[in-house]
């Protein structure tokens, strides 16, 4: 006799179609990413079409004197071909404060269909040399010739000197005002040897070294300095440790004069 009949054992699903399902898991979500992706670019590129949120206008705020409105189109334009969305904010900053009389600009769109400029131009206190100004934070700017203020003192000085030869000035400045003077001009040269020409035209050798201590001596003694009949100071030495020096311009046709303190 046979025995009863013995069910056989189920065999296991294949292992190979695991990795066959995942694969479809994966390109699906990649398919669905990048179907996202697509809808958020084609979506912004609507968007930013300039026909969608054009750019209407313009505004400056702030009261220009030295920047032009040729200076100002010059820097903007080449951005402006889009719309609002589409504008570069920093790439028209940058522009903006390359123009050398721009000391700080400010972007920002203005909805619905504004672009503000907030500019703050540069203070010129000096020149610096023959064709560039000094402003009052000490930094060198270039500006066209025709837009230099007139009445600016002349400074120079080795490069990265601007703003020790501008503190000195206003020392010198402030010294000599309290003999009703003032200078016009301050040079230091490359061997760190200072000189300042005066309104009226006197050259002020001040010598090496930082301090005001052989000024301060002129400025004490100059109202007791007796000047020949007709005659004025051409230059006043300070390059001496316990006096100064000075040359007259002559009266008439008489030879120069020296007076030593």
């Amino acid at each position: 006799m046979t025995g009863p009949a013995q069910a056989l054992p189920r065999q296991p699903e294949p292992q190979r179609r695991r990795p066959l399902r995942a694969l479809g898991r994966g390109l699906l979500a990649l398919a669905l990413v990048l179907g996202v992706v697509g809808g958020c670019v084609a979506g912004w590129r609507w968007l930013s079409d300039p026909e969608r949120f054009p750019l209407r206008a313009v505004r400056v705020d702030g009261p220009l004197r030295k920047v032009t409105q040729e200076e100002l189109s010059a820097a903007i334009v080449p951005y402006l071909n889009t719309g609002m969305l589409g504008l570069d904010v920093k790439a028209i900053h940058r522009a903006l404060e390359a123009i050398p009389w721009v000391a700080e600009a400010g972007v920002r769109r203005q909805w619905p269909g504004t672009l503000v400029l907030v500019i703050r131009e540069r203070e010129a206190v000096a020149r610096w040399g023959e064709r560039a100004l000094l402003d009052a934070g000490s930094q060198v700017f270039a500006p066209a010739p025709e837009t230099f203020p007139d009445g600016l003192p002349l400074l120079s000085g080795p490069e990265r000197s601007e703003g020790e030869v501008w503190e000195r000035f206003q020392r010198v400045r402030a010294l000599l005002a309290r003999i009703g003077q003032q200078p016009s001009e301050l040079h230091l040269d490359a061997r760190r040897s200072w000189r300042a020409v005066l309104a009226d035209g006197t050259l002020l050798q001040l010598g090496p070294g930082e301090g005001e201590a052989a000024l301060e001596r002129f400025v004490r003694a100059y109202p007791k300095v007796s000047a020949p009949e007709g005659a004025r100071i051409a230059q006043i030495d300070l390059r001496y440790p316990n006096g100064f020096a000075l040359a007259w311009h002559a009266p008439a046709a008489a030879s120069h004069g020296q007076e030593r303190k």
